[in-house]
Parts: structure tokens; C-alpha cells; sequence
């Protein structure tokens, strides 16, 4: 990929001299390869990164945690120059404008279109490495890793509308199934405190209604195991309305465990005002953690 567009942009620079016709067109052909060079070198960068944080999860060395921040940092860079190229001459990067597109980010938020044009992914791209920068000088610092430690996650008020289920609080010792002895052993920290609802472990729960006088985000548990016993997330690939309400990413990975139970991933599904009918896809156990403001 690098080898090909640093061909084609020495090459288009080359020719430039010697166009005397269509001028103009020529320009926003060599503006296009350029563009592709741009983008080819962040998605580079970036991989690069990607590489170095999967290294680390195996080999704990702080070394490929900082390489990891360098190469994002030049993705970034590269971006930028592809963000300049792109803010005048083009209207989209893509075709599909909609919540079903999921990659990079949804393509569309409240029915309208979203995250469509380079220059509106910027700050986002901004936004990671400033994150991923405090991530690697927290684990450089233990006394800042603790300073920044993730707060509890502000709990949203709801009313369980569903006869027959209770709440109970996110907690390490609390049981959690109406149908089982199993107690929280670990609670990721933005869970601590919330109201989740108890859900029987057969997983033969039906529908969950609730009420919100405020938007809600749900936070749906799903244990980290195969076989149907266990309920499985949402999948863009076989579902494509699976994001209508986002939850087709992990919000908080390994966010809880459980005494002989499989660990658990959150994903966070958004509702708005109003009373709802919660109906997790599929069949098998699952947990809902609480409701928490978006």
C-alpha cells in the first residue's frame, strides 16, 4: 500500500509540469493521489500502533506501549494532511449515511446523517490519542494510574415496570440471580453502586419494561463463553440493525466476575424518554448492570 502511493504521487508530481490541457481536471486528479497517500500513511501509522498494544498485552513492556503512542500520533499527522486535502473537494467519503454503518463510527445519529466527511472525524481521532496518551502515562505512573482510576458512572433514574423481577446494587459480594448462589468476586469501577435488575440465570427471562423521564443508556451484560446457555451481542454481520440503538461494541470489557461463572463484557444501548419494552436478541443468560445517564 505505502510502496504503490508513494509510486503514483512521484509519478502524478512528475507529470505535472508537462500538462498544457485540462488543467484543472489534472489538479483534482493529483489532489485525489495525494489524498490516497495521505490515507495509506495514517492507515500505516495506525496499524502500527494496533501492533504494538497487542504486543504489549502479551509481553507487559512499556516500550511497545510508547512506540504504540508515537505511531498514533503519526497516523494523526497523516490524517490531518488528509483532512486538508479532502475539506474542499469532497462532499462525503462515503455513500452510506446511516446507523447501520458502524466503521469507523456510525454513519448516522438521530435519523440523520453522521461522521460522513474526513474533516468531522478529526476530533474524534483527536480525542482517541489524547485518550490513549493518558492510558500509557498511567501505566508509566502507578500514583497516576490510580489518580485517574474511572469514576462510577452517573446512575440515571428509572421505574421496573416488570412484575415479578427486583434490583440490586453493582457490588463485589452481592448475588445477582434469583436462581443462583453466584456473588460479583470483581466490579469494573464505572459500575459500582448502579441499580442493576435481576435476571434468573436459565435465562428464561421474557421482555424487561421500564420507564425513564430522561434518556437512558442500558447496560446489558453478556458472559464471555459460547454455547446457548449464554446470550450472545448484537452482530452487524448477520444483523443489520443490530446498532439501531448502538451496543454493537464493547462498552467495558471484562467489566465484572463471577464465582464459577464465565468473566462479563458490557455493551450500552441507548433509549430515550419514555416507557419501554427491553428485549435482549437471542436466548440464554445475561445481565442488565443499571441504566446510567448518556
Amino acid at each position: 500500500m505505502l510502496d504503490y502511493s508513494n509510486k503514483a504521487v512521484a509519478a502524478i508530481d512528475a507529470a505535472a509540469p508537462l500538462v498544457t490541457k485540462n488543467r484543472e481536471e489534472f489538479a483534482r486528479l493529483r489532489n485525489d493521489i495525494h489524498a490516497i497517500r495521505a490515507m495509506s500513511r495514517s492507515y500505516a501509522a495506525k496499524t502500527a500502533a494496533a501492533l504494538g498494544v497487542l504486543r504489549y498485552g502479551y509481553n507487559k513492556d512499556l516500550a511497545d506501549m510508547t512506540r504504540a503512542e508515537s505511531a498514533l500520533a503519526e497516523s494523526l499527522e497523516h490524517y490531518r494532511t488528509l483532512t486538508a486535502l479532502t475539506k474542499d473537494t469532497y462532499k462525503a467519503a462515503n455513500s452510506m449515511q446511516t446507523a447501520q454503518r458502524r466503521i469507523p463510527f456510525p454513519g448516522g445519529k438521530g435519523g440523520q446523517p453522521a461522521n460522513y466527511h474526513w474533516t468531522q472525524l478529526l476530533p474524534l481521532y483527536e480525542k482517541e490519542l489524547a485518550d490513549f496518551r493518558a492510558q500509557v502515562a498511567g501505566l508509566k505512573s502507578p500514583a497516576g494510574a490510580k489518580a485517574r482510576t474511572h469514576a462510577p458512572l452517573p446512575p440515571a433514574a428509572y421505574k421496573l415496570l416488570t412484575p415479578g423481577l427486583a434490583t440490586y446494587t453493582v457490588q463485589v459480594g452481592n448475588t445477582v440471580f434469583p436462581d443462583s448462589a453466584a456473588t460479583f468476586t470483581s466490579v469494573a469501577p464505572e459500575l459500582e453502586g448502579l441499580q442493576g435488575v435481576g435476571l434468573p440465570l436459565t435465562g428464561s427471562a421474557g421482555p424487561v419494561e421500564f420507564e425513564c423521564t430522561q434518556p437512558v443508556r442500558v447496560l446489558i451484560g453478556y458472559f464471555n463463553a459460547s454455547g446457548d446457555q449464554w446470550r450472545k451481542p448484537p452482530t452487524l454481520e448477520t444483523d443489520a440493525t443490530a446498532g439501531e440503538r448502538g451496543g454493537a461494541e464493547p462498552f467495558i470489557v471484562d467489566a465484572a466476575k463471577f464465582d464459577g461463572l464465565p468473566t462479563v463484557t458490557v455493551h450500552a444501548f441507548d433509549y430515550p424518554a419514555g416507557r419501554h419494552r427491553l428485549e435482549v436478541r437471542g436466548t440464554g443468560a445475561y445481565l442488565i448492570l443499571g441504566l446510567v445517564k448518556p
